[in-house]
């Protein structure tokens, strides 16, 4: 034995006060039972006190405190005592439950004892402990509320989630599905001849047509923008023309205001830059709409882009400056909150603007900021945006000088296509797109119709609508994979051509069996990227 436990025994037998204090300070209740006398036990004072009893007052004997146990508990706790009586290594150790005299609520003790034995191992004595858990079972039982009610949040959540991505799905289909006649129609009318103010009012509308897809892009994009799993699509771009392009979406509604709109830029700007056009182009949409728009009538706005080297990296700084009423110093970080909004009478916040709050966000995935520089209300505001660029390839620079493509490249061999489309105005879109001489289109307007054909006919490859009557996209992938494995034919290359573009929307199309995917509204760049992948799967099949 430790000389500090043989110690603390000794005064134990001294006195009463080391007893009393191991008693009080360490135990919620103790209890001592004669089994040859077993109407006789004594309970320490805290053992009644902790049920609400006046211990002075109360009998030593087994019958009270068994009356005011929990019934359950007090078979249970007969049960243990039985076991432990008879068998010294089965321990009588159970958590009970006790009514509280003046609440009626139940107190909840861990009652643990060991029986005292006799030279022949008769049990003569029981020594028991109370130590009180009903703080800690009501922590339990609170946390276990706050786990179903966060389960049950969490069930809410999870479907609220859903009901907005089928949301987003629809709208991304049906919004998309009149964009494309626009788009895909401006595209065609810009490969004919066209006097030059109708090729350059062409061209306002193609920019516009593409503004509004991205900003459709970006609403259809804000949920994955909120969970920062939006990626940015990195490409060569000239800053200057990117610019340019922008600005001319407001020069009619900044002269209608009589506001003069300019650009200042440094040199560099002409030269291929490495970005994501996205992201550049949204946020310059964002910053020249907002400026056009709370300029009074007689003001002006002015573009300045510039490159910058700071500290090993390049970055594109583009700011936007306007002679507006200018924006409160309080309210300057909170316009960049989502769901806040510019008020141009009164200059409170209010509404539920998404642009600085989606804009700011796609300058920071860019490696940038975007920031609000504002001397003085009522001096106009300056809004900065940075993104970080890279290397441009070579070859990319190479492609640059030799001019972006602008039209449809011809394929090097002739392809016969078939287009599955049940809506007319996409199937004049793609006719219209895709009218060249080394091109065969033949068109289903549903998908057995399509099926059809395709088991019938030689096809290079296959445009296929997925959402179609009679038979949609990945029913016919499905049954086609299925014909070509019974009959031994070669699978025909498949193109899944749907305004569905989220992600995993494309990913279960390419798992489904198609080898590749065209959003829409197609653009002429989507297009011709369609094609070098038809034709090159065209060259392998014919290998």
């Amino acid at each position: 034995m430790h000389y500090l436990q043989a110690e603390l025994h000794e005064l134990s037998r001294k006195g009463d006060s080391i007893f009393n204090f191991l008693r009080e300070s360490s135990l919620d209740g103790m209890w001592y039972w004669d089994l040859e006398k077993p109407e006789n036990e004594w309970m320490s004072p805290e053992f009644w006190r902790l049920f609400g009893y006046d211990p002075d007052v109360m009998p030593h004997t087994p019958d009270a405190w068994q009356d005011i146990i929990h019934p359950d508990d007090l078979r249970v706790a007969v049960t243990n005592f039985e076991k432990h009586l008879a068998d010294p290594e089965h321990p009588y150790d159970q958590v009970v439950r006790y009514t509280h005299k003046e609440t009626g609520e139940h107190i909840t003790v861990r009652c643990r004892g060991i029986a005292i034995r006799d030279e022949n191992g008769k049990p003569i004595r029981m020594l028991g402990a109370h130590t009180d858990l009903t703080a800690l079972k009501r922590s339990e039982e609170q946390l276990r509320k706050s786990n179903a009610e966060l389960a049950e949040a969490r069930s809410a959540s999870e479907m609220s989630s859903r009901a907005k991505t089928a949301f987003l799905e629809t709208m991304s289909h049906e919004i998309r599905t009149p964009m494309n006649g626009v788009v895909g129609m401006i595209e065609a009318l810009l490969q004919t001849e066209l006097k030059p103010n109708q090729q350059r009012m062409a061209k306002v509308i193609d920019s516009s047509a593409r503004s509004l897809l991205l900003l459709l892009n970006d609403i259809l994009d804000f949920s994955r923008i909120e969970a920062g799993k939006i990626s940015m699509e990195i490409s060569a771009f000239k800053p200057r023309d990117l610019v340019h392009e922008v600005v001319a979406l407001f020069e009619h509604s900044a002269a209608e205001k009589r506001v003069e709109l300019t650009i200042i830029a440094v040199a560099g700007l002409d030269t291929p830059q490495s970005g994501s056009v996205r992201a550049v182009r949204q946020v310059v949409t964002n910053l020249v709409s907002n400026a056009v728009k709370f300029t009074p009538e007689g003001g002006t706005v002015s573009v300045r882009k510039r490159i910058l080297h700071e500290k090993g990296e390049r970055y594109l700084e583009i700011s936007v400056c306007d002679s507006g009423p200018g924006i409160p110093e309080a309210d300057r970080e909170a316009i960049f909150n989502r769901f806040v909004q510019l008020d141009e009478n009164n200059h409170h916040l209010k509404g539920t603007g998404l642009g600085l709050a989606i804009a700011r966000k796609l300058c920071d995935l860019h490696g940038g900021s975007l920031t609000l520089e504002a001397p003085e209300t009522g001096q106009g505001s300056r809004f900065v945006a940075r993104f970080r660029l890279g290397e441009v390839p070579p070859n990319e620079v190479a492609a640059w000088d030799r001019g972006a493509t602008t039209s449809l490249k011809a394929p090097k061999t002739a392809l016969r296509i078939l287009v599955a489309e049940d809506n007319e105005l996409n199937r004049l879109v793609i006719e219209a797109m895709l009218a060249r001489d080394t091109i065969e289109l033949e068109f289903a307007v549903n998908g057995q119709e399509a099926l059809d054909l395709a088991k019938q006919s030689k096809f290079d490859a296959a445009l296929i609508d997925i959402r179609m009557p009679v038979l949609d996209g990945l029913g016919f992938v499905q049954a086609l994979r299925a014909h070509e494995l019974e009959t031994e034919t070669s699978e025909l290359p498949l193109v899944a051509c749907s305004a569905n573009v989220l992600s995993y929307q494309v990913d279960e199309y390419l798992a489904a069996g198609f080898g590749y995917h065209l959003p829409k509204p197609i653009t002429l760049e989507a297009l011709n990227d369609t094609l070098d992948w038809i034709s090159a799967q065209s060259q392998t099949r014919a290998a």
